[in-house]
C-alpha cells in the first residue's frame, strides 16, 4: 500500500494533503490563533506617535488652564454690565431722647424710608475691562497650547531615551552571553596549553567591563521610563519597537520662520502685551468720575405727607498727578517689560531653530561618514584579526577588542539616529509639523 504524498513544514513535521475538513479547521484556528496574537502585541508595542498621543488625552494642567481660559472668559462678559443696583430700608429722625424717645408719630420729620441706589461706571472704564480679560483668555489659551506643545516633546525625548538605552542594553546582553560563552570554551583550554591565561583574564576584564556598561544602560532605561511614565502612566511599561522610522525633514528658512511667527509662546505674550494695554485705557478711564444716583421714598405717620428724596453723587478725582496718573505709569512699564519678554521669547525660539538646524546637519554628516567609514572599517578590521587567529598568528584578545569596537560601531550608529530623532521632537515643538516626528 503506497503512502500518502506530503511536505515538508519548517520545524521538521510532514503535513498530508488528505487532511479532513475537521483538521483543516484546526490548522486555520492555529493560524488566526497566532494572528491574533501578532496583532496583540503589535498593539502593546508603545511607538513613539502612541505616546505622543497618550500625553495629550488626560494632562491636569491642561485641564486647569483650560478652565481658567473658561473663567477669564466668563468674567469679560460679566465686566460690560453696570453694577447691581442696590436696595435700602431704614427709619429716619427718629427721637432718641426726651418723653418721645422711639415714639413714631412725635416727630414731623420721622419717617421709614426705602430706597433705590444705583452705582455708574464709565462705559470706558467696562469695555477696557471687559477688554482685558478677552486678551487674557487669549493669553491662556496660547499658553494651553504652548504646554501641549512641551508635554509632547517632554515624552518624545524621554521615549528616545528609552528606546536607546533599549537597544544598548539589547546589545550588551548578546555580547555579555557571548564573552561568557567564549570564556567558558577558553577557560576549558588553558591546560591543554592552547590558550593562556592571560587570555582567560582579559576575557574576565571584558565581562566585567560589559556587565558595567549593561548595568548603566539598564538604570538610563528605567529612568527615562519613569519619566514617560510621569505623563502616560502604565503605559510607560510597554515594550518598545526594535527600530526608529526614517523621517527625512528639510528647515525650509521661510516656513521655520513662519512658524516661528505663530509659535505659542510668542502668542502667549503678545496676547498679554494686550492685556496690559487694555489695563493701561483702564487706568485712563480712572481720569473720569464715576457716579451714583439714589432714589429714597419716606412715609410719615398721621396725616403728614409723605417725602421723596433724589440724590446723585459724583467722584472727585483731585489728586490725578499722584493718583491715576501713577497708576497709568505702572500700566505703561508693565506693558514695557511684557514687549521685552517678547523679544526675549522670539531671540531664543530663533535660536532653538538654529541649534535644531546644526544637529540635523551634523547627524546627516555623521551618517554618512559611519556607514562610509567608521562602520566598514570596524567589520574589515574584526575580519582580519579572525583570520589571523583562525591561522594562529593572532590573539583572541585582539579578537575581543576588535569585536568590542564593531559593537560600539553600531551601538554608536543608534546613538546618532537618537541624536537626530531629538533634534526632529524638537523641531515639532518649535514648528507644530507632527509629522516630522520620527
Amino acid at each position: 500500500m503506497s503512502r500518502p504524498l506530503g511536505r515538508t513544514i519548517p520545524w521538521g513535521g510532514r503535513v498530508d494533503h488528505g487532511v479532513s475538513f475537521f483538521g483543516k479547521l484546526t490548522i486555520a484556528s492555529v493560524f488566526l490563533l497566532l494572528h491574533a496574537s501578532v496583532d496583540a502585541q503589535e498593539r502593546d508595542v508603545l511607538t513613539l506617535a502612541r505616546a505622543v498621543a497618550l500625553v495629550s488625552e488626560d494632562q491636569p494642567q491642561l485641564a486647569a488652564l483650560l478652565s481658567q481660559e473658561q473663567a477669564a472668559l466668563e468674567s469679560s462678559h460679566a465686566e460690560r454690565e453696570l453694577p447691581d443696583p442696590r436696595l435700602a430700608f431704614g427709619v429716619e429722625n427718629l427721637p432718641m431722647t426726651g418723653d418721645d424717645a422711639f415714639r413714631f408719630g412725635r416727630e414731623d420729620m420721622t419717617m421709614i424710608t426705602v430706597g433705590l441706589m444705583q452705582d455708574v461706571v464709565t462705559r470706558a472704564k467696562r469695555e477696557a475691562s471687559s477688554s482685558r480679560m478677552s486678551a487674557e483668555a487669549a493669553r491662556l489659551s496660547a499658553e494651553r497650547m504652548l504646554n501641549a506643545r512641551t508635554l509632547q516633546r517632554d515624552v518624545a525625548l524621554a521615549w528616545i531615551d528609552a528606546f536607546e538605552a533599549q537597544q544598548r542594553a539589547a546589545t550588551l546582553r548578546k555580547l555579555l552571553a557571548e564573552i561568557t560563552a567564549e570564556r567558558e570554551v577558553s577557560a576549558a583550554q588553558v591546560s591543554s596549553g592552547a590558550i593562556r591565561a592571560s587570555e582567560v583574564l582579559a576575557l574576565d576584564l571584558q565581562r566585567s567591563s560589559t556587565r558595567d556598561d549593561l548595568i548603566l544602560a539598564e538604570r538610563d532605561e528605567a529612568q527615562a521610563r519613569a519619566a514617560l511614565s510621569r505623563w502616560i502612566g502604565e503605559a510607560a511599561l510597554r515594550p518598545l519597537p526594535d527600530a526608529l522610522p526614517q523621517i527625512n525633514a528639510n528647515i525650509d528658512p521661510a516656513a521655520a520662520a513662519r512658524a516661528i511667527d505663530s509659535h505659542p509662546a510668542l502668542q502667549s505674550s503678545s496676547h498679554a502685551i494686550d492685556a496690559a494695554l487694555r489695563a493701561v485705557d483702564r487706568a485712563r478711564a480712572d481720569r473720569r468720575p464715576d457716579w451714583s444716583w439714589q432714589l429714597m421714598y419716606g412715609q410719615r405717620q398721621d396725616d403728614r405727607s409723605d417725602l421723596v428724596t433724589f440724590q446723585v453723587t459724583v467722584g472727585l478725582p483731585w489728586n490725578r498727578a499722584d493718583r491715576q496718573d501713577r497708576r497709568i505709569a505702572q500700566k505703561l512699564a508693565e506693558a514695557s517689560a511684557l514687549r521685552s519678554d517678547l523679544s526675549d521669547r522670539r531671540r531664543a525660539l530663533e535660536a532653538e531653530l538654529a541649534s535644531i538646524r546644526a544637529d540635523l546637519n551634523a547627524s546627516a554628516q555623521r551618517l554618512d561618514e559611519h556607514e562610509e567609514q567608521l562602520a566598514p572599517n570596524a567589520r574589515t578590521r574584526l575580519e582580519a584579526l579572525q583570520a589571523a587567529y583562525a591561522g594562529g598568528k593572532g590573539s583572541l584578545v585582539d579578537v575581543w577588542e576588535a569585536r568590542r569596537a564593531w559593537i560600539e560601531a553600531g551601538l554608536h550608529h543608534q546613538m546618532i539616529l537618537a541624536d537626530r530623532a531629538r533634534a526632529l521632537a524638537k523641531l515639532a515643538w518649535l514648528t507644530g509639523r507632527a509629522e516630522v516626528l520620527p
